[in-house]
């Protein structure tokens, strides 16, 4: 605050709101999520960025703010998923893809449609998941984001279970188990094991 960089602020916002939400502390985090929101809506947030590599791989102001607002919403989907707020939770991941494509940022769009289509699974609509997950795919494969790309598997695996193709479920499961071992993501490789055996 006291350096006047708006958009670094409003990024600390985003990390204190998912860090307080994986505590569990829900009202906290929501404080600062909308308080990066209510930052990084505005365009004044746009001037002197520090190190605008972080936000925008080009370095354009504009896209740098945008990164930043899709990211809080979101994560401010991701709470609202925790407090099985369904209605909230899918408005803010839409929000979150409406910045994305604005902007063609295909990392942040990899992860929104991963958790629109978990979304779409949770509401028992799973075509539609299908559709998101496999978009979340693509653009994970075309930004070279790999971070959730074996928790992708698993959910495209989910989705199969749930239409009974067990054997494209299991191919799934398979396939994020050497997707997180190549990673070294032990969380979701463990999270792959437990959906094969189920």
């Amino acid at each position: 605050r006291k350096l006047n960089m708006k958009l670094w602020q409003a990024d600390a916002m985003d990390n204190l709101g998912y860090a307080l939400k994986r505590m569990g502390k829900f009202p906290q985090a929501l404080t600062y999520l909308l308080e990066g929101v209510k930052i990084a809506t505005n365009p004044e947030s746009e001037k002197n960025i520090f190190r605008i590599a972080k936000f925008s791989q080009k370095s354009i102001p504009r896209i740098a703010r945008l990164t930043v607002l899709g990211n809080l919403n979101l994560d401010l989907g991701n709470l609202h998923n925790s407090a099985f707020n369904i209605d909230k939770k899918f408005y803010y991941y839409q929000e979150a893809k409406k910045i994305a494509e604005s902007i063609g940022e295909e990392r942040l769009l990899s992860m929104v449609c991963m958790n629109i289509g978990n979304t779409y699974l949770d509401m028992n609509k799973p075509d539609s998941a299908l559709a998101y997950e496999l978009n979340a795919l693509k653009y994970s494969d075309r930004s070279g984001f790999r971070m959730y790309y074996g928790l992708t598997l698993i959910y495209l695996g989910n989705i199969y279970s749930t239409k009974e193709d067990f054997g494209t479920a299991k191919k799934y499961y398979n396939e994020s188990i050497q997707v997180n071992k190549d990673l070294n993501n032990l969380s979701y490789l463990a999270e792959s094991y437990i959906a094969l055996t189920n």
